[in-house]
């Protein structure tokens, strides 16, 4: 059991450099709050990747601690089948490319995988896997080969998969990725769903406009340099100054014409290059 106050994460002084390369992320604090729905933004080589892939505990961190609920984890520590258990079945994390995650020969398998592997039996992860395939409008592709759907039906899958141990916290990358404008809707509506119900939500994305919608919070990340912002979603994105010191718009001034004066203008453009793994 843990206490009801502790947050969902806490990073402590987190740095990460990769063999041979420059810093990823140095010196990173913050903390989640249970229920809390945050967007981490950056420019390409910022390192929101790599922090979600510390957070999962896929790898350790060079320097720092990362406490969940209140209990340190590291890929040394999840070597305790029980504390690995007692961690998977309460962090879930949404790949940015979904073939990476799903690899099972049909949906309906990938689907029963995180159920089973948490103790559920073949009855009971039957039924949660089809109650997910109901309320994510799935159902048509249970016995699909996961590598054939497209890939607004890939990213449902792949997040159907996530929800199905019911985890309380779900860390996406780059979730809008390959979507069209329908499956981001989707995604939008999901996200609010998921937040209504408490669950934690930490997304790294390029998409101001995914965290317009959704979030309560946005980290802004530097590259090499660790966090530059921290705070209300609405106060960051309204920030033009920061946003573009942060690569995330670009502005410019373009003449208006009107009665022979020009105005100058401000707009901000998204840019929308992947992270390329970091």
């Amino acid at each position: 059991m843990t206490p009801a106050n502790e947050p969902a994460f806490a990073l402590q002084g987190v740095s990460y450099a990769y063999a041979q390369g420059p810093a990823a992320l140095c010196g990173v604090t913050f903390g989640i709050g249970r229920g809390e729905t945050v967007m981490l933004l950056g420019a390409n080589g910022a390192g929101k990747s790599t922090l979600l892939r510390l957070m999962d505990v896929l790898m350790p961190p060079t320097e720092g601690r990362i406490l969940a609920f209140g209990r340190e984890v590291s890929p040394d520590l999840l070597r305790d089948a029980a504390l690995s258990r007692w961690f998977r079945s309460r962090v879930g994390f949404v790949f940015q490319d979904a073939d990476a995650q799903l690899f099972s020969p049909t949906v309906e398998e990938e689907l029963m995988f995180g159920p089973l592997h948490i103790g559920l039996t073949a009855g009971e992860a039957r039924r949660r896997a089809y109650e997910l395939a109901a309320s994510f409008d799935i159902e048509r592709l249970m016995d699909r080969a996961p590598f054939r759907l497209s890939g607004g039906e890939k990213r449902r899958v792949a997040l159907a998969c996530t929800l199905a141990v019911n985890p309380s916290v779900i860390l996406m990358d780059e979730p809008t990725t390959g979507l069209d404008p329908k499956s981001e809707s989707w995604l939008i509506d999901m996200l609010h769903q998921l937040a209504s119900a408490g669950k934690t939500i930490v997304a790294a994305t390029h998409s101001l406009h995914l965290a317009a919608e959704v979030a309560d919070r946005a980290i802004v990340l530097g590259q090499g340099s660790g966090l530059v912002a921290d705070g209300a979603a609405g106060a960051i994105l309204d920030d033009l100054e920061l946003l573009e010191r942060a690569n995330l718009i670009h502005t410019h001034a373009h003449a208006h014409d009107d009665d022979s004066h020009a105005h100058p203008h401000t707009h901000a453009g998204i840019h929308t290059h992947s992270e390329d793994g970091r």
